[in-house]
């Protein structure tokens, strides 16, 4: 269980231990540069003694960036099997959107911009989004059918 408080520390200080179950961080820059542009929504969760539970591909992010201070959230005082689970937990119960589901939200997105931002276009939408711009065409047709 995490302890509901939320503290900032600096990021070099948290300590990653070399046994996580992921191994493959992904497009760290796609992630920090959302993450530079939008703040980081969800704090990393640590062990009372500054080790990593949750969060290692934001840490990275985060390091990438620069970052003095990074929001965190402690674990309770919990057993090692616990720390693990929720490790567990945090990489393997989140859903991914339904292809339908990211259809619409691209198309929203895509609107929003559109609507707010002079000259926005597919590209910038495919750009923002990091994905391939011929996969959007096809996706905000796929949305407005």
């Amino acid at each position: 269980m995490t302890s509901g408080k939320f503290h900032f520390i600096s990021p070099s200080s948290i300590t990653i231990n070399p046994d996580r179950q992921r191994k493959d961080l992904g497009n760290i820059d796609e992630l920090a540069e959302s993450i530079n542009r939008l703040g980081l929504i969800n704090p990393v969760v640590l062990s009372p003694d500054n080790v990593l539970v949750a969060g290692e591909r934001r840490l990275t992010a985060i390091l990438a960036l620069g970052w003095t201070s990074i929001p965190i959230q402690y674990t309770t005082e919990l057993p090692e099997y616990e720390l693990q689970c929720i490790e567990f937990e945090e990489n393997v119960k989140r859903k991914d959107l339904t292809w339908q589901e990211e259809c619409a939200a691209i198309e929203h997105f895509h609107w929003l911009k559109s609507a707010n931002e002079e000259g926005w276009t597919q590209e910038k939408t495919a750009e923002a989004l990091g994905v391939d711009p011929r996969g959007v065409g096809k996706k905000l047709a796929v949305a407005k059918e």
